[in-house]
């Protein structure tokens, strides 16, 4: 099928909430995509960072193989071994206590305002201008551009914006109301923004000395993209 008759067809049955590049892809090994043409791309988008071991890689595609012949899908009503095992190895990656598993970044997103609000009994959130944490309406209220906001706007309430890599800006809005505080480690949407050197050691000691949660929003960094598994490692 063509590109053109699979654009025609998309647009009579598929929202169009999103734009697309002119590429119909049909299959990935490594890091190459091949379109509709057998043309050959090198994909540098990684699947928007997350396949980052590329495509079709045999270990990966012999595991998926292997546990579609065993259960595809239960619920979080019973337990399953592979949930624990994946626990397990996140719990000794990370150096946390827990883990909880969500479907995507967004909803780590809404599962970590949730959790703050809860265990503080405070509603109020700090982002850094120019962040990007998804699209949900909680995340979205987190998220710093109007082209994303200003649709769905009023968006939660109790959320603010304070400046990148400004220690003073953070101390002044952190108060007795905030909850907690977010953050990428490296600013992804806005540009691959890094932080100055000691920036996030000052907030750590900053949130824990204000008693504030602190969020690190690593679907950009996390999993060994920046040298370590995880960013705040650094």
């Amino acid at each position: 099928m063509k590109l053109s008759d699979i654009q025609k067809k998309e647009a009579g049955v598929y929202a169009n909430t999103f734009g697309r590049l002119p590429l119909a892809v049909v299959r990935g090994k490594g890091p190459y995509l091949f379109d509709v043409n057998n043309r050959r791309f090198l994909d540098f988008f990684s699947g928007i960072a997350v396949n980052s071991l590329g495509h079709c890689h045999p270990k990966v595609v012999s595991a998926i193989r292997k546990q579609a012949g065993l259960l595809i899908h239960s619920s979080n009503w019973l337990y399953t071994l592979p949930q624990l095992e994946l626990a397990e190895r996140l719990e000794r990656l990370s150096g946390l206590e827990k883990c909880f598993l969500t479907n995507d970044g967004s909803e780590a997103v809404e599962c970590a305002i949730k959790l703050a609000r809860k265990s503080t009994g405070k509603n109020k959130i700090i982002a850094m201008k120019n962040s990007f944490h998804g699209r949900t309406l909680g995340a979205l209220s987190l998220t710093w551009e109007d082209k994303y906001r200003k649709p769905y706007e009023p968006l939660v309430p109790g959320m603010g914006f304070v400046d990148y890599n400004d220690t003073k800006a953070l101390e002044r809005a952190l108060t007795s109301d905030t909850a907690a505080f977010i953050m990428e480690p490296v600013q992804n949407e806005a540009g691959v923004l890094l932080p100055d050197e000691g920036f996030m050691a000052d907030v750590r000691e900053l949130t824990e000395r204000k008693g504030v949660l602190l969020i690190l929003d690593e679907i950009g960094t996390g999993l060994g993209r920046t040298g370590k598994m995880f960013a705040f490692q650094h």
